[in-house]
């Protein structure tokens, strides 16, 4: 199943890589503010939030 869902990636500069699990419920991104960004899909609002965030 394809979904298009709007994304805000908060992060400071150029988002460079998303990548996915295998459930298509969490994903990682990487970016040129030197940070990785870990997020849930939370199916209830339908909105992406940050987990986890390290520099």
């Amino acid at each position: 199943m394809n979904q298009v869902t709007k994304f805000d990636g908060t992060h400071e500069d150029l988002i460079h890589d998303v990548a996915f699990n295998y459930y298509g419920n969490r994903l990682a991104t990487c970016s040129s503010d030197q940070k990785i960004k870990i997020w849930d899909y939370n199916e209830t609002d339908g909105v992406w939030e940050t987990n986890f965030s390290i520099k």
